[in-house]
């Protein structure tokens, strides 16, 4: 999911980004993990440790426990739940994002 988030954030750029090949030039240097990202499980999902686990295994990176109980909602079983930012905000961040 956190995939998903870098590719929310990547894929609503401003179309003068997109226009102009530098939108293509940044996204084909990311890995092919974040470009192409692979689903997580079901048991992946099962807690936010698991889903680190998955991150490490297949992105090479995991990020704080903390950082994703805030991104994600939890299910009343414990585990991961729904992307819990509203899609305007990643949209804001990237449209206000200075062009170079």
């Amino acid at each position: 999911m956190t995939c998903q988030l870098l590719a929310r954030m990547i894929n609503p750029a401003p179309a003068t980004l997109r226009s102009n090949g530098d939108y293509d030039a940044v996204t084909s240097k990311l890995p092919e993990t974040m470009r192409r990202p692979p689903e997580p499980s079901p048991a992946d999902l099962r807690s936010f440790a698991g889903y680190r686990d998955w991150q490490l295994r297949t992105q090479g990176i995991a990020f704080p426990e903390a950082e994703l109980r805030s991104e994600f909602s939890r299910k009343p079983d414990g585990s991961v739940g729904d992307y819990a930012i509203p899609g305007f905000v990643p949209e804001a961040i990237m449209a206000g994002r200075p062009q170079a």
